[in-house]
């Protein structure tokens, strides 16, 4: 064999033994992988009335015409479940529209039905009610003094709605200071036997009113809802209410 062929047959091995080599190579590797999971928030609120002193609300309670003296205390109050997001928080009350004629702060004492908010709750304010109530220990001067926002309609009624804001946001498991203090019937409101006559104007005269009437033969139901949003991503209550209303409107 000449030296040519011998190293034409040595070339050939190698190739062969590289292309054996290559077919068994084991590479080291590793893979790893994570599953995330996530649980979806929630925002659990819970609306209860009692009175001054803590005792559960009453329905169907009596109302007569006269004053804030003997009014029907219904304080309503608002808690953030344990299991909630915290969030931000407001309480509507709906008043039939015929018992609620003004539609601004300035003119309440022309309604044939009025509500009242303790101070010592109300954002703004640097004094107390002087009212002793079960609350005290509860944050002070948090909601807004309660606003007229518009009319609507639940069922065939049309109501006065009005809207209180909570300052801050509630944590879980928090409960509220009252939104709302009391109800009572203006003293304007006439009972005539089995009749019963409201005030249809806003004239006062000496501090009396002195408008015409209108016989009043509806309810007196008052609606009090209250709503929240989670707080995380939103700047304050009002920004809170908004989202509210853009998202179910």
């Amino acid at each position: 064999m000449t030296k040519q062929k011998v190293l034409a047959v040595a070339g050939v091995l190698g190739i062969s033994a590289l292309i054996l080599s290559a077919g068994t190579l084991a590479y080291f590797t590793d893979t790893e992988t994570e599953t995330n999971t996530f649980t979806l928030g929630k925002v659990d609120i819970e609306l209860k009335e009692y009175d001054h002193q803590g005792n559960a609300f009453v329905q169907n309670q009596k109302i007569m015409p006269g004053n804030s003296d003997i009014a029907v205390q219904k304080n309503a109050i608002v808690t953030v479940k344990n299991d909630s997001e915290k969030a931000w928080v407001w309480v509507e009350m709906l008043i039939p529209s015929a018992l609620y004629n003004s539609k601004t702060q300035t003119q309440e004492s022309n309604n044939a039905l009025h509500y009242n908010q303790l101070k010592t709750f109300l954002d703004g304010y640097t004094t107390n009610s002087g009212i002793a109530t079960v609350y005290d220990d509860h944050d002070t001067h948090q909601w807004s003094l309660m606003t007229y926002v518009d009319e609507v309609t639940v069922g065939d009624k049309t109501y006065s709605r009005l809207r209180s804001t909570h300052k801050d946001i509630v944590e879980p498991g928090y409960t509220t200071s009252p939104a709302i203090s009391q109800i009572y019937v203006d003293d304007d409101v006439k009972m005539v036997g089995d009749k019963v006559y409201i005030p249809t104007g806003q004239e006062v005269t000496n501090g009396k009113y002195s408008g015409s009437f209108a016989e009043y033969s509806g309810d007196w139901e008052v609606i009090v809802n209250a709503y929240a949003v989670q707080a995380e991503g939103i700047a304050n209550v009002d920004d809170a209410v908004a989202a509210y209303a853009a998202q179910n409107n």
